[in-house]
């Protein structure tokens, strides 16, 4: 007499059990992507992960008034070429842009810079737009180096005769001749710089006074400076000639102080303002002589 297993009503439980189970464990490994009729076990895909990008900077460094302020660095990414470096300095509108060449590198020159002291912020935005990290650094812009300034007269007394205007030259020297400024004061009257003839390229000047009565005391003042200023100032004595009082070459000079009473003065171009050079007692073939050259523009 035969039995078969599905008789025994324990044994057909048992094997339904063990079909379902196996049929579960199948379904769950499908849709895991652990079994699947189109999976191809010779192929590998492998995700590519978008990082944020990161940015070196080389370390920046004082520089002097005058001077372009470097940086540069590199920037690491999947495409550094399309990211974008920010650059903030501590000053309005100091926001700089670069974007890096293919190897990530990139550089910046800024000109222009007053003195002081700065931060300047670095960061990068890749084209996904993820950022890297910020940098800070500092670094200080030193004022320009500014010697006092000088004023030369080539002399401190001046003559008039009645009707007849007056003319003032001298020479300042100062390392930056374009932040000087002029003013020529005597007695209530002020002649500003706008109406001296002064040259910034070699600090000659020309003050013209017009006629006046009487003897007047006056003084020049120079003020130089960027960020150093100086100032200087030096008396002068304007005094008419007496009737009596000879002048023989009309140099302005009385002939009892003018050392060529009978010489034409010597004119100087267009461009060349009054030179005044006094030499005493130059020896030349064992003879002693007194010379005194003066060039009037």
């Amino acid at each position: 007499m035969s039995h078969n297993i599905f008789d025994h009503p324990t044994r057909a439980r048992i094997v339904a059990e063990r079909r379902i189970l196996v049929f579960a464990i199948s379904f769950l490994f499908l849709f895991s992507g652990c079994i699947s009729p189109f999976n191809n076990e010779n192929e590998i895909t492998n995700a590519v992960e978008d990082n944020s990008p990161t940015i070196i900077v080389e370390s920046v460094s004082d520089i002097f008034y005058g001077d372009y302020f470097y940086v540069s660095g590199v920037v690491s990414d999947e495409l550094p070429s399309k990211s974008l470096v920010s650059i903030s300095l501590s000053i309005p509108w100091g926001n700089y842009y670069e974007q890096p060449n293919e190897d990530g590198f990139w550089e910046l020159s800024i000109d222009s810079l007053e003195p002081g002291e700065y931060n300047i912020t670095f960061s990068v935005k890749d084209d996904a737009g993820h950022s890297s990290e910020s940098i800070t650094m500092e670094f200080v812009v030193f004022p320009p180096v500014e010697n006092p300034v000088t004023l030369t007269l080539w002399r401190n007394e001046y003559w008039y005769e009645d009707d007849e205007s007056i003319s003032i030259t001298g020479q300042i020297s100062h390392n930056y001749l374009e932040s000087c400024t002029l003013q020529f004061l005597y007695g209530d009257v002020v002649i500003s710089n706008d109406e001296i003839n002064f040259d910034v390229a070699n600090g000659m000047f020309q003050i013209i006074i017009e006629p006046f009565g009487g003897e007047k005391n006056g003084s020049i003042s120079a003020l130089c400076g960027l960020f150093d200023i100086s100032q200087i100032s030096i008396d002068v004595s304007i005094i008419p000639l007496a009737p009596e009082v000879s002048d023989m070459d009309g140099d302005g000079i009385p002939d009892d102080f003018d050392d060529c009473q009978e010489g034409n003065s010597f004119s100087s171009s267009p461009t060349i303002s009054l030179i005044s050079l006094t030499a005493s007692k130059i020896k030349f073939s064992a003879v002693q002589f007194d010379v005194h050259f003066e060039i009037l523009k």
